[in-house]
């Protein structure tokens, strides 16, 4: 076995966690291997420690009434769904309905239409104020 096959697994091995052919392998590749023995021993070292810590402190009696009790107080009511869905419709509505002073152009769309046109005849060169051609004939290869 290979030192990269080995340091991943070092945990298991100390947990007793693998097969007793790969411990075989394990333990030859140790035995034969110094950074592979000095990795092991420092695990060895932190589960000791872990081993020696204090217990932590056991959770109270009340925290799933707490927790609970949080929870719930985080659920938005009825007036709170209302309101999130409330304004986006009245934006909605006030944005969609056509404004005062755009009612007061007679005919819009014609106007605008006739300003189009007269743009494009500019663009094409044959308005005779335009000066030169604006319009450059290409080829299908860009020349």
């Amino acid at each position: 076995m290979s030192c990269n096959k080995v340091q991943p697994k070092l945990s298991a091995y100390l947990d007793g966690e693998m097969s007793g052919v790969e411990m075989m392998q394990f333990r030859t590749h140790i035995n034969d291997c110094r950074t592979c023995q000095s990795e092991l021993n420092g695990l060895r070292a932190v589960h000791s420690m872990m081993r020696d810590l204090p217990a932590g402190p056991e959770p109270s009696e009340q925290l799933a009434d707490k927790v609970m009790m949080r929870v719930n107080a985080s659920r938005p009511n009825f007036m709170r769904l209302a309101l999130v869905v409330a304004v986006p419709v009245l934006c909605y509505a006030i944005f969609t309905f056509s404004r005062p002073n755009q009612a007061k152009i007679p005919n819009r769309d014609l106007i605008l239409k006739s300003q189009l046109a007269q743009d494009q005849i500019f663009d094409a060169g044959s308005d005779p104020t335009s000066g030169a051609s604006l319009v450059h004939y290409t080829n299908f290869e860009g020349r």
